[in-house]
């Protein structure tokens, strides 16, 4: 209960108070994947990344079917670790679930990122091929513009 209440908290854009509410949650609770995740996302939108690590691994560990639990783990690797280890997250992403346009679009990301243009868009066009919804957000990332011929056919 006290978890959904500060997911409550938390999408009011309230995070300080979320993060309060998080903190009467007894321990041995700390286990349950929603307190996990409701934890993990309040570190991330107060921007302490090193504290939302360990969580974002652990979400991962036991809900590695939900794509936002990898894309979270992506984000916080990326502030946390750097753009190479974010590369690591998504591919491995990638790599269990092939058909997902997300991790291919974010994974072309970080790809740009680190100037491995041949790879970005080789997961950027299959990206758009399994989701064609991210073209447009593709298509206004300055990140990608060495990409972009790939976005734009």
């Amino acid at each position: 209960a006290r978890a959904q209440r500060a997911d409550d908290i938390l999408s009011e854009g309230r995070h300080a108070d979320a993060w309060a509410e998080l903190q009467k949650i007894p321990p041995e609770d700390d286990e349950i994947l929603e307190v996990l995740s409701v934890r993990c996302q309040t570190l991330l939108a107060l921007r302490r990344f090193a504290d939302a690590l360990p969580l974002a691994q652990r979400v991962v560990e036991l809900s590695p079917d939900e794509t936002i639990h990898w894309s979270r783990l992506g984000m916080i690797t990326r502030h946390t670790m750097g753009l190479e280890a974010a590369a690591a997250v998504y591919e491995k992403a990638v790599s269990m679930y092939p058909a997902t346009g997300i991790f291919r679009y974010s994974l072309a990301s970080r790809y740009c990122s680190l100037g491995r243009f041949d790879e970005a868009r080789e997961h950027m066009a299959l990206g758009l091929v399994l989701d064609p919804s991210w073209k447009q957000v593709a298509l206004d990332d300055p990140a990608l513009s060495e990409i972009w011929d790939v976005v734009a056919d």
